[in-house]
């Protein structure tokens, strides 16, 4: 595969550009990280490392990111078993992913019974990406507020998605929330206010200075 395809296929199969990637789990599909913005940077980045004598050579990381996630808080091992089992959230699964131009995520996702079904990651977008970030069609940017002594921004989807941004050193925790109409006992209530009812939770367990 050379350098084109792989950028290709990196479309494709990741969060670049607002596309909905193909989780095993229909929970997954509403994490669509990065704007066209941040996408375009990282895009014009890898084309430019991009030689016919070289194939394969990796994108190199965009612009004003950070090398690596936020440390100190691994939400797979560090969000307290008593809250998963107080929220109903189960079936537990790696949900790690690295994107084109040096953007990651870490973390896992859970499912609700007849609920939501969050993925809850730390990544190397900042709240700033997210805040300033055009939208396609169907996003919107949803307002801001303070989740504890840390800023959130919100993205809403059309179709019963949500995106919750809190911030942390040269990154943030991302709340991607799906909510389908379909479910039982979420599916009439607003994603976002159960995204942030979610995150008021959490907030609290992530160490201060990170």
């Amino acid at each position: 595969m050379d350098c084109l395809e792989s950028l290709r296929d990196s479309f494709t199969t990741g969060l670049w550009g607002a596309l909905a990637p193909p989780y095993p789990l229909e929970g997954e599909r509403m994490a669509r990280g990065i704007g066209v913005m941040v996408a375009v940077a990282g895009v014009a980045l890898a084309l430019a490392g991009c030689d016919s004598s070289t194939p394969g050579t990796p994108a190199p990381t965009t612009a004003g990111v950070a090398a690596d996630v936020p440390r100190g808080f691994d939400p797979c091992t560090d969000i307290p078993q008593s809250l998963l089992e107080g929220e109903r959230l189960v079936a537990k699964r790696d949900a790690n992913l690295d994107g084109p131009g040096g953007i990651k995520w870490r973390g896992c996702g859970w499912v609700e019974l007849d609920g939501i079904a969050p993925t809850i990651r730390v990544t190397n977008i900042t709240v700033d990406m997210v805040r300033n970030r055009p939208l396609r069609d169907g996003l919107e940017h949803a307002g801001e507020y303070q989740a504890g002594d840390r800023t959130a921004v919100i993205v809403r989807g059309t179709g019963g998605d949500c995106t919750i941004n809190v911030s942390m050193n040269q990154g943030s925790l991302e709340f991607a929330i799906l909510n389908p109409s379909s479910n039982k006992r979420t599916g009439s209530m607003d994603t976002c206010e159960l995204g942030k009812s979610l995150v008021a939770k959490v907030v609290p367990f992530i160490p201060a200075g990170t």
